[in-house]
């Protein structure tokens, strides 16, 4: 696992902390569109979740969650709104989620992410690798079709 000293720092300028609620702030109309102010909200208070988010004033910009589990954890179901990616959202993001995980004890950091099509980059993937996670294999992703 990378340590949390070996990772990016916060971006100048991007606040990013542990959601203990979601009442006082409103997430930008586009980000709302991708369902990850949702997902993050749902899982407040349960207790293998930590969800973070990272706010531009009192706009919800970026979230991802971080679920703990039995000295792993899984950096997962992280967004940014389009208006505001390439900031460094992500990236305090991964870096204050890995820190929480090795603050908990974990021994084991994961991530997934799309590969990138021939010829293409994944911002996902390049924000991963600059944060110290190295790709450990390839996995299928299956897609359910429905039958006519």
């Amino acid at each position: 696992m990378t340590e949390p000293s070996d990772l990016t720092p916060l971006a100048e300028g991007v606040e990013c902390e542990f959601m203990y609620s979601y009442e006082s702030r409103t997430p930008e109309p586009a980000y709302t569109d991708l369902g990850i102010a949702t997902t993050l909200t749902a899982t407040v208070g349960e207790p293998a979740w930590r969800p973070y988010a990272a706010w531009d004033d009192a706009e919800l910009v970026a979230g991802g969650n971080l679920f703990l589990h039995d000295g792993a954890a899984s950096l997962n179901a992280a967004a940014t709104a389009p208006g505001h990616r390439g900031l460094g959202a992500q990236s305090a993001l991964i870096a204050a989620r890995a820190r929480a995980a090795a603050e908990a004890g974990c021994q084991w950091l994961f991530a997934e992410t799309g590969k990138p099509a021939p010829g293409t980059q994944n911002p996902s993937l390049n924000n991963m690798r600059r944060a110290g996670l190295v790709p450990l294999y390839e996995r299928r992703n299956w897609v359910r079709r429905s039958t006519p």
